[in-house]
């Protein structure tokens, strides 16, 4: 299995939060810590609703072509977990595609 490329996920967990917004800002401190390659963070934080966790997941699956669910995401536990997941997950194009 390849090494995770943190960078790539952590922009697609930070679309992906910002995709499920709906008004409600996302947490600033959690959207800098992911930039900065800090996954430490329980995915509990978000306290997404049920269709804030749907687009969640939905950004998710376009990005990367891993097919998550909210229960999947909530398995995770931590955005450490989560992104190993995605990574795992994903499809080979989005594992070999350039950042940008």
């Amino acid at each position: 299995m390849a090494e995770i490329d943190k960078m790539k996920v952590a922009q697609v967990l930070v679309d992906a939060m910002r995709d499920a917004e709906f008004g409600e800002p996302s947490d600033p401190v959690l959207m800098d810590a992911l930039g900065q390659g800090d996954f430490s963070a329980q995915v509990d934080v978000l306290e997404f609703d049920s269709l804030q966790a749907m687009e969640f997941c939905i950004s998710i699956e376009l990005a990367t072509g891993a097919p998550i669910t909210a229960a999947l995401v909530e398995d995770c536990k931590t955005f450490d977990g989560l992104a190993a997941w995605i990574w795992d997950h994903a499809s080979d194009a989005f594992r070999s595609s350039v950042r940008s």
